[in-house]
């Protein structure tokens, strides 16, 4: 659902929509930011959005707030609604092809599907996984936060894109590479190694798995986006060639 705002001509200037992410968590996205548009506007919209998810159930709402144009009259109004500012987060924006292979990785990687794994199995590694992540974002049972992975509307999904990488027979990473095949926008929902296994360089192996997976089904432009925090994984971007997009706040509703 979305609401949007026009001109005289019946242009767009902004919009305001809703979405589900997984689970109950839903995502509040937008268009229009550097228009000249009455912050009521934004206002109306975002109670709007806000209203909606009220009445869709949703235990969380989310927005991921870019830093131009009226970005500053909306974060107070974001806070005048609840939200609580997460985190800054940059994202990075690439042409498959120009990011690298895995010629040389320590890695072998199998899919949940080829270790014939439940749901419950891949839930449990993602615990052990996210240990320690500054962007822990399980927030109740894992389970639930893999469903976009399981089944989503517009990415590929399933067991086949949860990849589970073993070194040396050892379970110790995972990276869930997904491609929105009308449009070859791709992403990584998910990469991390498991704590025995960090202080390895092990990250950027998982990384460029997750390239050479996304090419295998068809991606073309590679998203992705870390804690501006995250010191750590902002190098294995930098290292990996990924050219910076922008830089984003993360805010949250818990409902």
């Amino acid at each position: 659902m979305f609401w949007n705002h026009l001109d005289s001509q019946g242009t767009e200037l902004c919009c305001v929509g809703l979405k589900p992410l997984w689970s109950d968590i839903y995502g509040i996205t937008y268009r229009g930011l550097e228009a000249q548009v009455p912050i009521l506007v934004w206002k109306d919209f975002l109670s709007q959005a806000l209203t909606a998810a009220t009445e869709q159930k949703a235990g969380k709402v989310m927005m991921r707030l870019e830093q131009k144009g009226q970005a500053p009259l909306i974060a107070e109004e974001l806070k005048r609604l609840g939200f609580v500012h997460k985190l800054e987060r940059v994202e990075f924006k690439t042409p498959l092809v120009d990011l690298p292979g895995e010629e040389g990785t320590p890695l072998v990687w199998k899919s949940a599907a080829e270790l014939n794994w439940s749901e419950r199995q891949v839930a449990d590694l993602l615990v052990k996984v996210v240990e320690g992540d500054p962007e822990d974002d399980l927030d109740g049972d894992p389970i639930k936060y893999i469903q976009d992975w399981v089944s989503d509307p517009e990415l590929t999904c399933g067991l086949g894109c949860i990849h589970v990488g073993f070194m040396n027979g050892a379970v110790a990473a995972l990276v869930v590479p997904q491609v929105n095949l009308k449009d070859g926008w791709s992403r990584l929902a998910y990469m991390g190694v498991q704590p025995d296994f960090r202080g390895q360089g092990l990250g950027r192996w998982v990384h460029r798995h997750g390239f050479t997976d996304l090419r295998k089904q068809g991606g073309t432009s590679y998203h992705g986006g870390t804690s501006s925090l995250n010191v750590r994984m902002r190098r294995t971007f930098e290292a990996s060639g990924c050219r910076p997009y922008r830089t984003v706040d993360e805010w949250e509703k818990k409902i």
